[in-house]
């Protein structure tokens, strides 16, 4: 993802009060409704990664 629209994913997700971000750190303000937009593409991933990284 270029940075232009990392920037713009960001400033959407504060528009929408998910999030909060300030130079280098971002506050998730509400989890649960991040993780509905987020749908598949959250959770599986994450499932994946632990199974084959950190079951290693």
């Amino acid at each position: 993802m270029q940075r232009s629209n990392a920037t713009l994913a960001v400033q959407a997700l504060e528009g929408y009060r998910l999030i909060k971000a300030m130079r280098g750190r971002l506050t998730i303000l509400d989890r649960k409704a991040l993780e509905e937009i987020a749908g598949a593409g959250y959770g599986l991933p994450e499932a994946e990664y632990a199974r084959l990284i950190e079951g290693a």
